[in-house]
Formats: structure tokens, C-alpha cells, sequence
């Protein structure tokens, strides 16, 4: 009897130290069917549906089911239909607030060829994602989870090859806000990268000379500490810089792989095949000015360390004050506060 009460008391105790998942619910406050490529949203006017979610704050997954969603109508330039694949999407949520679904099947359907059926399956995220239509980038970005309000943002978007009544292919995604509840807390989740230190200058162009001629970023300096989640900078970094207002200035798209600790990747084509500016090149009408880049990587105990220079970009309506940098590897990102100060010669950042 004695033995088989201690081995009651063991299972109990093991039992307790598993923790359940919550389940909950991310109530939609907006959602919309987007085509980056084109400019276009409609919105899908399901406001108030309460989507089952579940998180799993030991493991940091997240998931949300869609078995339940009504196929709805919306209207971009001519009325359309909107469902999801009937299932539960799974995916990860960390300390941070980086929430990831992967391949959500988005169903729809268009008056266009009597009611033609397209699928488009982006990743529904609250970073930032790019997709490139007939050699122009067009990007996504979410926001991450609010751990006081349970307010989040995932975004994402998919090459769609020419569906019916389009002028070619498109870049087709969703912007899906809600509110989760309940919020699960930070300090149980796997814990999420930070961007420690961000600090940098840049040099506006000279007047005069011909042709169109950018501003340069001649030192941007960046160290992203790792959280839980492995990340790669082989497999693609992002940075971005946003004004106090959330204009963005520049966004910058690379794969840096590391050749041991260290990774440099130097960009000579003045359209930036290696390093993508997808936001932020100074233009003038159909004329754009030559690019020309350099990102280095270093990775250390605890850090990576990112360096990225950059010229052919247009600073000249950023102004001083607050602004937001951010850094994406692998898909998880972090941000970090600077103070932008403007001279007429440049730009200082720290």
C-alpha cells in the first residue's frame, strides 16, 4: 500500500508539472484581401468573429482554426469570395511577440471567368515577407503581439501566377488583425530575440552632377541577440527604418551565409540583385539611382553583429526625432528605439 501511494503521489506531481495548452480565442477586428502588387485591398467584413486559438506557452505554439470560417463575399474592383482551407493552422509565438502560421490556403473565388476558383497560400506572420512580381519586390509586414492589449497583426502575401480579369501575375495575400484572449504571458514563452545596439550615420548626395543621384548610408551598425530559436542569416535577414510616424525609409532584403563566424556580401549591380532595397531607393520618374551595398555578418557568442552600407537611397523626408529599427532573421524579428539627428550634410542615428 505504502509503494503504491508514492507512486500516486509521483504520477500527481508529474501530471501538475505538465502545463495544458490555453485555449482561447483571437476575436478579428479587421481582415482584408490584399494585392501588394496592384495597390488593392478588400475587406472582409467579418468583424467580431471570434476565431478559436490555442497557445502552448511551454512549447511557444500557436494555433489558430479556421475549420469554422464562412465563406464571405468582398469586393476588389468586382465581387469576390473568400474562404480558408477547413483546418487548424499551427505555428510558433515567442517572448517577443513573433507569431508565425505557415502555408494558410486562402480559397477564392472571382466573377471573373463565371466564378473561377484561386488558391493562393501565403504564411500568415507578424514580420515582414517579400514577393517578387515581374522583377519588382512588394512587401508585408504584421505586428507583433501587444502582451498588454493581446492585439496582433499577421500578414503575408504569395506569387499567384494570372488569375482571371488580372493584367498578369500578382502578389496576393491577407492582413488579418485580432485580439487574443487570453494573453498568454512573456515570461513563460521561449524567449525571443532582441536587437541590443543600432547606431549609424548617412551622407546626403551632392546637388548637381547628372543622372539621378542617392543619399548614402554609409554605416549602419546592428546586434541582434538570438532567442530560443535558431536563426540563419543564410536564409535571409531583413532591416528596416521607420520614422516616428511608421513611414518606412528603408527596407533592405539579403542572404548573408556564414563561411565560419563571418559572412560578407558586396553588391555590384547598381539595381541591387544581391541586396534587395525594396523600400527606400531615390527615384525620379521612371529613372532610379545605381545602388550599391555591402552587409557584413559576424557572429559571436551571443550576438550577431550586422553591418550594412548602402548608397542610392533617399533620405531627404526623414526628419529628426524618433525612429524604429528592425532586424529580421529567419523570420523572427526584433526592434530597437533610436533618435534621428539631421544636419545639412546627413543623417546621425543612435
Amino acid at each position: 500500500m505504502r509503494a503504491r501511494g508514492v507512486l500516486a503521489i509521483v504520477i500527481g506531481f508529474g501530471l501538475a508539472g505538465v502545463r495544458a495548452a490555453a485555449a482561447g480565442t483571437c476575436t478579428i477586428s479587421d481582415l482584408e484581401v490584399i494585392v501588394p502588387s496592384l495597390g488593392l485591398a478588400g475587406t472582409v467584413g467579418v468583424a467580431g468573429l471570434a476565431l478559436p486559438a490555442t497557445v502552448d506557452e511551454g512549447t511557444g505554439t500557436f494555433s489558430l482554426d479556421l475549420t469554422g470560417f464562412p465563406n464571405t463575399h468582398f469586393e476588389i474592383v468586382v465581387d469576390n469570395q473568400l474562404d480558408f482551407e477547413p483546418k487548424v493552422y499551427t505555428g510558433t509565438i515567442d517572448a517577443a511577440g513573433n507569431v508565425f502560421l505557415p502555408a494558410v490556403q486562402m480559397n477564392l473565388i472571382t466573377v471573373f471567368g463565371g466564378g473561377f476558383p484561386v488558391t493562393v497560400t501565403p504564411d500568415a506572420t507578424t514580420g515582414i515577407e517579400t514577393v517578387k512580381v515581374t522583377g519588382t519586390d512588394y512587401s508585408t509586414q504584421g505586428r507583433a503581439l501587444d502582451f498588454d492589449t493581446g492585439t496582433l497583426t499577421l500578414e503575408g502575401e504569395a506569387f499567384l501566377v494570372g488569375p482571371p480579369g488580372s493584367p498578369g501575375d500578382l502578389a496576393t495575400g491577407l492582413h488579418l488583425a485580432c485580439t487574443l484572449s487570453p494573453i498568454p504571458d512573456a515570461t513563460k514563452l521561449p524567449k525571443g530575440p532582441a536587437l541590443t545596439r543600432a547606431s549609424g550615420k548617412a551622407k546626403f548626395a551632392k546637388p548637381g552632377g547628372t543622372g539621378v543621384v542617392g543619399d548614402t548610408l554609409t554605416k549602419l551598425a546592428l546586434v541582434f541577440t538570438p532567442g530560443a530559436a535558431a536563426v540563419d542569416p543564410g536564409q535571409g535577414i531583413f532591416v528596416e527604418l521607420r520614422d516616428g510616424a511608421g513611414t518606412d525609409f528603408l527596407l533592405v532584403q539579403a542572404k548573408a551565409p556564414l563561411k565560419g563566424k563571418k559572412a560578407l556580401i558586396v553588391d555590384k549591380d547598381v539595381d541591387g540583385s544581391t541586396i534587395r532595397v525594396v523600400t527606400g531607393r531615390r527615384t525620379n520618374g521612371a529613372d532610379a539611382a545605381p545602388l550599391s551595398g555591402k552587409l557584413g555578418v559576424k557572429q559571436t557568442k551571443k550576438a550577431l553583429v550586422i553591418t550594412l552600407r548602402e548608397g542610392g537611397l533617399d533620405f531627404s523626408a526623414l526628419a529628426a526625432g524618433p525612429a524604429v529599427v528592425t532586424v529580421q532573421v529567419n523570420g523572427v524579428a526584433a526592434s530597437f528605439g533610436l533618435t534621428v539627428q539631421k544636419t545639412a550634410k546627413g543623417l546621425t542615428f543612435k
